[in-house]
């Protein structure tokens, strides 16, 4: 199994520790924090230096994205868009 393969949750890691760990690497650029809410995991994403990812299948819909002052880099419907997103 490589990088790309491997999904973590908050839960599962010490988040700091798994991006701190490869902030200067080129394994780095491939990590993205992927996430139902606007008030943690994007803005915890955003705070490590990592792209991040809204699914608008959980708590955060697109009305309420307005809402806060920060934007993820990419929103899609749901974690099913995830995989037909991966490459490109």
């Amino acid at each position: 199994m490589n990088w790309s393969e491997k999904f973590y949750n908050k839960n599962e890691k010490p988040l700091d520790n798994l991006v701190g760990g490869y902030s200067n690497t080129s394994i780095f650029r491939k990590i993205a924090f992927i996430g139902d809410r606007m008030d943690t995991d994007i803005i915890a994403g955003i705070e490590s230096n990592v792209d991040t990812v809204l699914v608008l299948s959980g708590v955060t819909s697109r009305e309420d994205i307005g809402k806060f002052p920060y934007r993820p880099k990419y929103i899609l419907n749901g974690v099913g868009d995830i995989v037909k997103n991966v490459n490109k």
